[in-house]
């Protein structure tokens, strides 16, 4: 993918930063060592005058000394704790002429104007009788606060490798045992194959900005405490399964230049990869996620694969990019699933996948096939509802399997190549309709709850802050709020039946186009704000036609217009002339019929100049002309209800002729 940077581009990166860090023997003595003093000749503990590699005192005492640095550190003898002379350091320093002095475990590859060191040459133990030793020595750490600015509050203990540039993963410390370590690699650069398999780290492991410049491996290891790789660099593939972290696991922005495995990782804590760079695949199957993962700007050029995941802990992707395969195939989320802002460039799989919670791909982008086939929708409306609002599927998405459901899901989407879902018969959808109908309505007093819930907490921080006595949320707020969010969450159910009707008349689905149109009127309908001459004509457009669907409903219509109106003349014709009516006796029902007839099949025959009625329905002449032969304003009155009629008329036959089209599937 263009902008990623190569190997040689990072490591460059690394020593410059390494070089102004400064890890040279003088530059050590710049860097204090938490919680350590030298004291009578030796580097001892604060707090409790222990000695560094001895055990903890019978009676601890705080202890006086000069703030210990880490050169210090390496002065000190790890069996005795004394700080050695420079005449005893040996063969650990390495000086050079015109190059600064620096420790062993610090030398670099080559000097900064790029001569070679000579330890590239060195064998991959050569380190290990100082690291060793350091580690065996080294405790726990304690700390205190979240992952993102915590501080340590007593001695760092820590085997301390910072800055190092080792030629090995230190993989035999403890003759042929694997090794338990408490260390601080922040800055450290492991120019071979690092191997720190099954190894049990037993208490916090600093890796941040460290460098594997070869294979790393982590499998099987235990990270008892937390575990940060923090701006790490990983140049060759780095193997993290089966690995457990019981604290907080931190890669942010760390960078994976070859494939990165967690297969079956189990994360007891949080996992951040924030700002990760994932340039070849990404392997994260079956892993176990039981605090918040965060994959928030994270970079996937390599397939994705999160299968079988468990996230049960939020799960945030938040503007992510898959610019290969995405796999979440049978992946579980029990919490929130968050992928705002992410690009899929190529096919992602969600296939099987469980969302238990809030389930959010607001303005993600899906370049090709999107299938979310079989999935298990959140219990909670309000968890789904606009779950793919202003989300682009340039490809199909797929979505079989998942049941014809979770309409509101889909409002504000764009499906430039359509949907595919299953079938249903309409009394099932219908009553799918319904309940969803209800569910956002349940939402929409959820919502209310949670807005007095948090209302009230706002207000009672105020108060304390203004010194004043809290108002509490009133009956009538939340109601009006509840009102508010109610018809907020039923246009969310309207919209997105209509992306579904719009998706069906795109792909000539006439009868599932109709049915998600009938929806869509219907969740307008319940909307408390709606007007009420729409609301009245949406309830006889449903009982005249079935919205358009029906060919018989608008003949039971007609008829009930003929007679109906009938009876309106007729009874209109005994208030104005009751005599002439009783003499013409049933003869004055048919001619009441036949007015209402005419209008119906002869639309607007009421207004022709040409026919007075006089010879052929004396009860129509006598309401239009009022046997004066001229129109008065009963005449005026009887001629608008017939012209009424004959439009309403010819509205019946419109919606007639439109059930035939759905129907027969017309265009």
């Amino acid at each position: 993918m263009a902008g990623t940077k190569t190997r040689e581009q990072l490591e460059a990166e690394w020593w410059a930063w390494w070089w102004d860090a400064d890890f040279t023997w003088d530059g050590l003595a710049k860097r204090n060592l938490k919680g350590w003093v030298v004291a009578d000749g030796s580097l001892r503990e604060a707090d409790s005058g222990r000695i560094y590699g001895q055990p903890a005192p019978d009676a601890p005492a705080p202890v006086e000394g000069n703030q210990a640095t880490l050169q210090d550190y390496w002065r000190a003898d790890p069996a005795t704790g004394r700080l050695r002379a420079d005449s005893e350091m040996g063969e650990e320093w390495v000086a050079a002429p015109d190059q600064p002095l620096f420790h062993r475990i610090h030398l670099p590859l080559a000097w900064k104007d790029g001569t070679p060191t000579g330890k590239a040459d060195w064998a991959d133990d050569s380190l290990d009788s100082l690291a060793g030793p350091r580690l065996i020595a080294a405790t726990d750490t304690a700390w205190r606060g979240e992952i993102w600015g915590r501080s340590i509050t007593d001695a760092d203990g820590r085997g301390q490798l910072g800055g190092a540039v080792l030629l090995s993963g230190l993989t035999h410390l403890v003759g042929n045992t694997r090794p338990h370590l408490s260390v601080d690699a922040s800055g450290t650069n492991f120019v071979r194959t690092a191997i720190f398999e099954s190894a049990t780290f037993s208490g916090d492991a600093d890796f941040n900005n460290a460098t594997f410049s070869s294979n790393a491996t982590f499998a099987g290891a235990t990270f008892s405490g937390d575990a940060r790789f923090e701006g790490a660099t990983f140049s060759e593939g780095a193997h993290f399964d089966s690995s457990g972290f019981s604290g907080d696991a931190d890669f942010n922005n760390a960078t994976f230049s070859s494939n990165a495995t967690f297969a079956g990782a189990t994360f007891s804590s949080s996992a951040t990869f924030d700002g990760a760079t994932f340039s070849g695949y990404a392997r994260f199957n079956g892993a176990t996620f039981s605090g918040d993962a965060r994959f928030e700007g994270a970079t996937f050029s390599g397939a994705a694969r999160f299968s079988y995941a468990t996230f049960s802990g939020d799960a945030r992707f938040d503007d992510s990019g898959f610019h290969h395969s995405a796999d979440f195939k049978n992946a579980s989320f029990e919490k929130a699933a968050s992928f705002q802002r992410c690009l899929f460039a190529e096919l992602a799989w969600f296939d099987g996948s469980a969302f238990r919670s809030d389930m959010d791909f607001t303005a993600a982008v899906f370049d090709r096939l999107a299938s979310f086939e079989r999935i298990a929708w959140p219990d909670a409306a309000r968890d789904w509802h606009s779950a793919f609002d202003q989300t682009l599927f340039r490809g199909t998405l797929n979505l079989y399997s998942a049941g014809v459901k979770a309409f509101a899901a889909l409002d504000g989407t764009t499906l430039e190549r359509g949907l595919q879902f299953d079938e249903a018969d309409e009394s099932a959808a219908q009553k799918t309709f319904r309940a969803e109908r209800a569910g956002a309505i349940a939402a929409a007093k959820a919502d209310a709850g949670a807005f007095e819930t948090s209302e009230n907490e706002r207000r009672t921080e105020a108060a304390k802050a203004a010194n004043a006595k809290p108002v509490p949320v009133s009956k009538a707020e939340k109601q009006a709020w509840q009102a508010a969010e109610r018809d907020a969450r039923l246009r969310e159910l309207e919209r997105g039946l209509r992306v579904l009707k719009l998706a069906m008349e795109k792909s000539s689905n006439k009868s599932r186009e109709q049915l998600f149109y009938r929806f869509e009127l219907q969740a307008r309908r319940a909307q408390k704000k709606l007007p009420l001459g729409e609301k009245t004509f949406s309830y006889l457009y449903a009982a005249s036609s079935d919205y358009g669907a029906s060919m018989w409903r608008p003949f039971v219509a007609l008829t009930v217009l003929i007679a109906a109106f009938a009876a309106i003349f007729y009874a209109w014709g005994y208030g104005f002339d009751a005599a002439a009516l009783k003499v013409d006796g049933w003869n004055g029902v048919f001619q009441a019929l036949d007015l209402s007839w005419s209008n119906v099949f002869k639309p607007l025959s009421a207004l022709s100049t040409e026919n007075d009625f006089r010879d052929k329905n004396a009860l129509a002449f006598r309401l239009l002309y009022n046997d004066a032969g001229g129109v008065d304003g009963q005449g005026f009155a009887v001629r608008a209800l017939s012209t009424l009629q004959s439009l309403l008329a010819l509205v019946l036959a419109f919606l007639f002729a439109l059930a035939v089209r759905r129907r027969f599937q017309i265009s």
